[in-house]
């Protein structure tokens, strides 16, 4: 791995972010040109909140569900937005965290005091945060298209749903490149962008708790609010209960294959939250549609909707 001052992509208040290339290990670096991938390399400042902020932000890349890191086919419905959004990846997927070691042996026939010296050298350097490098911030304005502020939107809800808050939820932690990432990039375009949502050294992970008021209380609130604003977007409101499924079209849903299943961790509006499972006739995939429900008229509601 390789890295200059001039390949910085982004500095803030406690760390900077290099462009590296990685040399990948065979058989790994024969899926490329030049057997080399390009990463996001994070570092962190000398001071210890920097470094507390860096060491924060690999833990909770660690503790990510693969799904927030992993694009899946099919569509989400994610609360309160009134539409269904792509079922994307959310964050960058993560390399590791690598902290520098001082090794004994490589310094043995040096004197006490070069030893002392190079030991703390080391020690100081900054450990490194590897992570899929993903594009650069996106800017917002009245010609960001609403669908592309839908998913921006959608994927704090994402993190929100999974019981994280981010913290630091602005513009310039949400990352757009070309797309899609399923074909070469040669043949990707802005036509179809993809992001992602970076920057989590404030960021916090609330257990399995079902708390969603102590939740709200504790920063979601005031995230949502903060990240209708940073997209430029008027606030959701929240869905009577079930409307969410007519959004799904009838050309689109072949049948629902799986009746509703209680999900505990239920929007504050909302007595219950169900998953239900769609099956789409194009592509022959499962779809994984979050619908926030009134228990009683769960069943009418999937019934409705079956297939012809």
């Amino acid at each position: 791995m390789r890295l200059s001052a001039g390949s910085m992509l982004g500095e803030g208040h406690h760390s900077s972010v290099y462009l590296s290339a990685l040399t990948l290990p065979r058989p790994l670096s024969a899926r490329t040109l030049t057997g080399e991938v390009s990463v996001a390399c994070k570092m962190s400042d000398l001071d210890p909140e920097a470094r507390e902020h860096l060491e924060n932000e690999a833990k909770i890349y660690a503790s990510f569900p693969k799904h927030l890191q992993e694009d899946w086919c099919g569509l989400n419905m994610m609360p309160p937005i009134k539409t269904p959004v792509p079922a994307c990846a959310v964050v960058p997927k993560f390399y590791g965290y690598y902290k520098p070691a001082f090794d004994e042996e490589a310094f043995r026939s040096e004197s006490d005091e070069v030893r002392a010296e190079m030991k703390a050298f080391i020690e100081r350097l900054s450990p490194i945060l590897l992570m899929e490098h993903c594009g650069i911030p996106i800017v917002t304005s009245k010609n960001f298209h609403v669908d592309k502020k839908i998913l921006c939107y959608s994927m704090l809800r994402r993190l929100h749903m999974n019981d994280y808050i981010h913290n630091s939820f602005y513009q310039r932690n949400v990352l757009v490149q070309t797309g899609p990432l399923t074909t070469p990039p040669e043949e990707r375009s802005m036509k179809m962008p993809s992001y992602r949502v970076i920057d989590f050294g404030r960021s916090k992970l609330y257990g399995l708790s079902n708390d969603k008021a102590a939740k709200f209380d504790a920063g979601w609130g005031n995230e949502l609010n903060r990240a209708t604003e940073e997209l430029n977007m008027e606030p959701f409101v929240y869905q009577e209960p079930h409307s969410c499924l007519l959004k799904v079209s009838d050309h689109f849903v072949k049948c629902i294959v799986v009746s509703a299943m209680l999900y505990h961790q239920a929007s504050p509006c909302c007595p219950a939250c169900y998953h239900v499972t769609v099956l789409c006739n194009r592509y022959t995939t499962l779809l994984f549609v979050s619908v926030e429900v009134d228990a009683l008229s769960a069943f009418s509601s999937i019934e409705h909707y079956a297939a012809p």
